[in-house]
């Protein structure tokens, strides 16, 4: 398998596993992979370490769902060590409405890691759902 498709078949792994409910698609993060949003508003940041964004972006978000992130995939890219998704999201929160989002983000692997990863996604429906709105 080439490199290519061996990155792509990694993440998407791990992708469909988190949707699926068996695992999460940040265990793909190498513990010092660093996790960029570009943006001003709420919800923009760098990241250097898989648990700190994890600490600091997933759980605030998790914690208003009403029901787990069954995310679905709408398309996903290689080329070497970079693998791009396409993806969105629909879940309930627990205050009422749903958490609606559509996000790309842009993985650079290196040795079956990503180390590191900028998304982009609706920053203002995140800061909404999270009460983070500014």
């Amino acid at each position: 398998m080439t490199p290519t498709n061996q990155n792509r078949e990694i993440v998407r792994g791990a992708f469909d596993a988190w949707a699926a409910g068996r695992s999460s698609v940040f265990d793909v993060l190498a513990d010092d992979a660093v996790w960029t949003i570009p943006g001003t508003t709420p919800g923009a940041g760098e990241w250097r370490g898989r648990q700190e964004y994890v600490d600091a972006a997933v759980t605030p978000l998790f914690a208003r769902l009403a029901a787990p992130a069954r995310p679905e995939l709408t398309g996903i890219w290689a080329d070497g060590d970079e693998v791009i998704l396409r993806w969105r999201q629909n879940t309930p929160l627990k205050a009422g409405g749903s958490y609606c989002n559509e996000y790309a983000w842009f993985f650079t692997m290196r040795d079956g890691r990503a180390t590191a990863v900028t998304a982009f996604l609706d920053l203002p429906a995140y800061a909404a759902a999270t009460g983070t709105a500014a």
